[in-house]
């Protein structure tokens, strides 16, 4: 009698060969030719400003760098990167905006060990580079550094008094460590410098820290409010003035403009699968599903989505269930990049 093998431990073998195989064609050649770049970089003088500027002008105009910014704003990481690769062979191109956009690649793939390694490169040419200053910080502050990330920042800070993102995110450092008196001194610093979408993410997250200083709903729905009004697309503050509302209309309002926003927010279908629970299980269950079918993750959450009581209370619990499952806080508390 024949026993069947199963094929699983040959399919593991070659999943492990080919892996090996994209590290050394691929992941391999890439951290040398970083290393090797740095060291061009460093036979360089940077100290003379017209021959940096010079540099830097090179590689701004060069197709290729302006290729990679394209495919970064399609989410199309992995060639961004690729498009960049031949640059790191010229001497003549290598300076720090090219190692913040390879970094800024690592910090979108969520590499951020990887990212703050090239920020560090970028910053080693030229100390007082501010974005890969402030995005060395995100890298930091994204895994969990947030003293040296709050130093990083507060140094970011000097260089540009009059640039908001630092400022803004020291404040956002703190809503993370819940100190809602330094994120709102911080955030009311901040205000003064900026307009348009920088300001609207300032008052959100004025409206987070007022929520959580137990502040009037009329104050933290005002603020919301203005920032809706100065970034109608943004949808953050939206979220949260679906998840704070108390008047059922205006939050299923809310709702619908973000799904009309963006159709592809999962978030939004899963509030408005909350919203119609006891009014509507048809309508309910097509969110739900609608939601499950963008990101399969929120399946996990199911059996607590059900247990949900949606009457008076839905702002609070709903509010403590995302901050549970980490849906308002990352997702909507980001820290702000110096492209």
């Amino acid at each position: 009698m024949k026993l069947n093998k199963s094929p699983i431990p040959f399919l593991l073998l070659i999943l492990i060969i080919l892996s090996t195989v994209w590290w050394v064609d691929y992941q391999l050649p890439q951290h040398n030719q970083l290393e090797h770049s740095v060291q061009l970089a460093s036979d360089y003088d940077f100290k003379s400003k017209e021959k940096k500027d010079k540099k830097q002008s090179r590689l701004l105009n060069h197709p290729f760098y302006k290729q990679s910014k394209i495919l970064m704003d399609r989410d199309c990481f992995f060639l961004a990167e690729k498009t960049l690769s031949p640059l790191l062979d010229s001497s003549h191109l290598i300076s720090p905006p090219l190692f913040n956009r390879l970094g800024l690649i690592q910090l979108k793939v969520k590499n951020y060990q990887e990212a703050s390694r090239i920020f560090d490169m970028a910053i080693a040419m030229d100390d007082k580079y501010f974005p890969s200053l402030l995005n060395k910080g995100i890298a930091l502050s994204k895994q969990g550094n947030f003293e040296q990330a709050e130093m990083i920042y507060k140094r970011a800070e000097k260089l540009q008094k009059n640039n908001p993102k630092p400022k803004l995110n020291q404040a956002i450092l703190s809503i993370h460590q819940n100190k809602w008196n330094a994120a709102d001194a911080l955030l009311q610093e901040a205000e003064p410098l900026t307009s348009g979408k920088v300001l609207a993410k300032i008052h959100t997250y004025q409206g987070i820290v007022l929520f959580n200083k137990n502040k009037t709903e009329t104050a933290v729905s005002n603020k919301l409010k203005e920032a809706t009004y100065l970034a109608p697309s943004y949808l953050f503050p939206r979220f949260y003035r679906a998840v704070l509302e108390s008047d059922s209309e205006e939050r299923f309002r809310q709702l619908q403009q973000i799904v009309s926003i963006r159709p592809e927010s999962d978030l939004g279908h899963f509030l408005l699968a909350v919203h119609y629970h006891n009014q509507d299980s048809e309508k309910s269950d097509f969110h739900l599903q609608k939601c499950l079918d963008i990101n399969p993750v929120f399946g996990n959450w199911n059996g607590k989505f059900l247990s949900i009581h949606i009457d008076n209370e839905f702002t609070a619990s709903i509010y403590d269930f995302c901050l549970q499952k980490n849906i308002l806080g990352d997702a909507l508390v980001e820290f702000n990049e110096a492209i």
